[in-house]
Order: structure tokens, then C-alpha cells, then sequence
């Protein structure tokens, strides 16, 4: 009885554990199969997901941006909305914001014939493929057209991002409206008419007229937010674009009065040297530069005086200073600008400066300021440039704190061609962002970094335009210190010379 209960008990216990067997196998079974259907349904999501992934990689915009970044982050705030609403279809995706193998004079190389161009039609389908892309809807037009804050760091990233998002939005309306013939570029304002003779082009020529008039009402008030200051002089941002198109190549220069006979010293040493570039002097008025001084300078071989202060509408600020160096380059005549100081003297033909390598491979040529005062603005930075953060910045001395001072302003080379957004920027931040108001609250842009001299790669890594070197030659301080009492004395004073950054 004993033997015949065990063995029962080994077979009940034989057959629990074949059904726990069995009904793992079927569970694991069903989960399997659950697991299956559930990866079917994601595939096609994760595929779209990927692809949109790799399209926001390679459709980021200005150099090294993604979509992540495009963001406003207002300190102490929560993240602003502008980021959300910029899409990757609204960027460029090369240099200065223009891709160089697209079609259009807007997208053409600078060639070593500046004057030579390219008989060409606007794209008018892909175009408008692009404006309908956009999205344009009441909360992105309301976002981009919003007041700007009283300065700051905030207010100079926001601006930097819109800024951005205004290259593209501008890349755009020239591919549209510019074309080329007979070696000049002309803008065409044809386009509803040529919209409508190609009506079988598009789906709903109605929809689509209403588009590109909702586009140009946008479009139109977004630049005059953004930068309003060259009109009437310009009628619209284009036009100031291809007005140098064709420009060539030229030595700008500002002065005053106080700086003329510098002037009357520094230009006959160039001609000596060789230089036989057309020369602008650019001045605020008879009260910054009188006619007495203007018939004297115009007597040399090449040169021209105008006054800025008739092209640049300062309602609300006041151009002056060493502000006026980058509207003197905006608005100058020359696509090609070689900026000088007043005081600037060369060893050598100042217009080879055009054909260095590092010149011709960006389009943007700056020169580094003497190495002293180390100062760490890394965090600053930080606040204020998007990432990810470009190789530039990080070789920055801003960056590494070896310096507060990274740019001397005395020698500027710049294409504005290809660089004119950011050279907008750069206007701007010496125009009406300059200065602050310390009982208002305002914090300028002069009131963060040392004056123009700065403003000009930093304005150039805010629009996200990375095409910018520093001449690899050194800056520093020649001459003997002399120190103005005994009391003051050092050792060694006589005789030191600053270390070259």
C-alpha cells in the first residue's frame, strides 16, 4: 500500500509538472507571436523615424546645427518655441547658408572673375515646392515677427536663431526672384505672371499664388524686424544683395576728420606698393568728415568719399564710433572688401591679401588682436551660441581663456556676396543692439564683449555661417614702456615687448 501511494505520488507529481511544462511553452509561445505582430506594425515607424532622423542630420542647417539645436533657451525661462518651428525643409545646408551646387545665382561660387556670371533661369516649381513645404502657419509667423527682448544674452541668441532662420527664408526668395542675362543679375517681379503661364505646372495655380503672396507679406516684415536700417536707401534686402554682385574688388576705409591725415599718409603708401584698388571713405556727415578734407582726399588717384549717414536709417540709435566699420563694408560698392583703419600701413601690396589661401577657401578673412588680458567667457558662450559648438570656437580665445580680446578690426577681407547674411548680423549688433540702458535694464552688446572688433566672428558663428578663418600671422606690442614717475618704476620696463599671441 506504501509502494503503490509512492509511486502514485512520483506519477501526479510527473504529470504537474508536464502541464506547467506545457503551459510555459504555450505562454512563451503566444508572447512570441505577440512579439512578432508588434515588430511588423513598428518597422515601417522606426524606418520613417530613422529616415527623418538622417534627413534632420543632413538637412541641418549652417554648418554643424541640427534640428536639436535650433532652440531658444530664454535663462532662467523654459524653452522658448522657435526651435519647434523651425523645420530642417526651412535651411540651407552649405556655406553662408546656400548649398553650392544648387541652381541659381543666389547658390554661385564667388569665381576669380568676379564679374563673370552664369545665364540663368529661377527654378520656379522647386520653388515653390519649397515655399509649400514650409508650413507657414499663425504660430511660426507669430513666433519669428514677436518683439525682441531689452538685450542680454537671451536677446542675442534669439536673435542669432532667427537670423538663421532668415537666411534661409532669404535663400529662398532669391531663388526665386533673381536670375541672370547678358552678365548682369536682375530681379524679377514677374512672378505671379510667370506663375500663371505655367499654371499646368501646379495642382491649384489659385492655392499657389496665394502662397507666394502670404510668403512675400512675411517675408517682407520679418526683414524689416530683423534689420530695417537700409531702407530707403535699398528698397529690400535683395536689392542691396545684387547691387555688388558685379562689384569687384575694393579698399573701404572710414574716417572723420581726426582721421584724415592718417588717411592722406596710408593711401599714397599702398599706390607705392603697388595697390591699384578703388578706394571708398566712408563718414557720418559734414560734421564727421568736412568738405575741406573731402576735396583733399578725393584728390588721390582712385578715391571716392560718401556719406553713410544718407544710406543708413539710425531712427532710435545712433551710428558712430567704430560702430560704423561693418555698415561701411555693408554698404560700400564693392562685393570684395578689404577693410582698413585709418592708421593701417602694410609692408607689402595690401590687395594680395585677397589671393591668401585662407581667404579664398572661406571668403572671410580676420586677424587676431595682441594676446593680453586673459579672460574666461566659455560659460558666455554657452549662453549664447547654439550647439553643437563649432571647431572654430573651440580653438576660440573666448573659449579657452587665454583672452577676452580675439579680433582686431583693423583688417577685415570679406566676400559680401556669399557672406551677407551675416554681415546683416554684424550691422545689427553694432546698430541698435549696441548700446545698453542701465536704469531700463538693457544690457548691450558692447556691455558683453569689447566693441566692434568682436562682433565680427561672433556675429558670423550666431548666423551659424562657419566660413571664416583667422590669419595664421601674430599679433603684439612693439616699442618701449616707459613708466611716467620713479614711483612707478619697474625693472625691465624699457625694454619689454609683449608676448605674440
Amino acid at each position: 500500500m506504501a509502494l503503490y501511494r509512492s509511486m502514485n505520488f512520483a506519477y501526479c507529481s510527473r504529470y504537474r509538472r508536464r502541464k506547467i511544462l506545457f503551459r510555459a511553452l504555450g505562454l512563451a509561445l503566444v508572447m512570441t507571436t505577440i512579439y512578432v505582430v508588434l515588430l511588423a506594425i513598428a518597422t515601417p515607424f522606426e524606418s520613417e523615424f530613422q529616415g527623418h532622423r538622417r534627413m534632420s542630420r543632413s538637412n541641418a542647417t549652417f554648418g554643424e546645427t541640427s534640428t536639436r539645436d535650433v532652440e531658444i533657451t530664454h535663462l532662467g525661462a523654459e524653452q522658448n518655441s522657435l526651435g519647434r518651428l523651425l523645420s530642417p525643409t526651412d535651411h540651407p545646408t552649405a556655406y553662408g547658408g546656400r548649398d553650392k551646387h544648387a541652381n541659381g545665382p543666389a547658390c554661385e561660387e564667388p569665381a576669380k572673375d568676379v564679374n563673370a556670371t552664369v545665364d540663368r533661369e529661377p527654378d520656379f516649381d522647386a520653388t515653390m515646392r519649397r515655399i509649400s513645404s514650409l508650413a507657414l502657419d499663425k504660430i511660426r509667423i507669430r513666433e519669428l515677427l514677436r518683439p525682441f527682448e531689452e538685450g542680454g544674452e537671451a536677446n542675442l541668441r534669439d536673435l542669432g536663431l532667427r537670423t538663421r532662420a532668415f537666411k534661409a527664408y532669404f535663400e529662398i526668395w532669391e531663388s526665386l526672384h533673381l536670375c541672370s542675362a547678358g552678365g548682369t543679375l536682375q530681379k524679377r517681379e514677374d512672378v505671379v505672371q510667370r506663375l500663371r503661364n505655367r499654371r499646368s505646372t501646379f495642382s491649384s495655380l489659385t492655392e499657389t499664388i496665394h502662397r507666394y503672396d502670404a510668403f512675400r507679406h512675411f517675408f517682407s516684415r520679418f526683414a524689416s524686424l530683423l534689420f530695417p536700417w537700409i531702407m530707403p536707401y535699398f528698397p529690400d534686402h535683395m536689392s542691396l544683395h545684387t547691387s555688388f554682385y558685379n562689384g569687384g574688388r575694393g579698399i573701404v576705409l572710414t574716417a572723420g576728420d581726426n582721421q584724415a591725415p592718417y588717411i592722406l599718409t596710408s593711401i599714397p603708401s599702398f599706390r607705392g606698393l603697388g595697390c591699384t584698388l578703388p578706394i571708398e571713405i566712408l563718414y557720418l556727415g559734414d560734421e564727421d568728415l568736412s568738405e575741406e578734407w573731402r576735396i583733399e582726399l578725393e584728390a588721390l588717384s582712385g578715391v571716392v568719399t560718401r556719406d553713410l549717414s544718407q544710406m543708413v536709417d539710425d531712427q532710435g540709435w545712433k551710428l558712430a564710433g567704430w560702430a560704423a566699420k561693418p555698415f561701411a563694408i555693408l554698404m560700400s560698392s564693392f562685393r570684395e572688401v578689404l577693410f582698413l583703419d585709418a592708421d593701417a600701413l602694410f609692408f607689402v601690396n595690401p590687395e594680395t591679401l585677397f589671393e591668401d589661401d585662407q581667404y579664398l577657401d572661406t571668403g572671410a578673412l580676420f586677424f587676431k588682436d595682441r594676446l593680453i588680458m586673459p579672460e574666461m567667457k566659455k560659460n558666455w558662450l554657452q549662453k549664447v551660441l547654439p550647439r553643437p559648438f563649432s571647431e572654430h570656437l573651440r580653438h576660440n580665445r573666448f573659449w579657452t581663456g587665454e583672452s577676452g580680446h580675439m579680433q582686431e578690426s583693423g583688417v577685415v577681407v570679406v566676400d559680401k556676396w556669399k557672406h551677407f547674411v551675416a554681415l546683416l548680423l554684424v550691422t545689427r549688433m553694432n546698430g541698435p543692439d549696441r548700446d545698453g540702458n542701465a536704469e531700463h535694464g538693457k544690457v548691450g552688446v558692447y556691455d558683453m564683449i569689447y566693441g566692434d572688433k568682436e562682433t565680427f566672428w561672433l556675429g558670423w558663428e550666431l548666423a551659424g555661417d562657419l566660413d571664416y578663418a583667422f590669419h595664421q600671422g601674430n599679433a603684439g606690442i612693439m616699442g618701449a614702456l616707459q613708466s611716467y614717475g620713479e614711483e612707478n618704476a619697474q625693472p625691465g620696463l624699457q625694454s619689454t615687448i609683449a608676448r605674440s599671441c
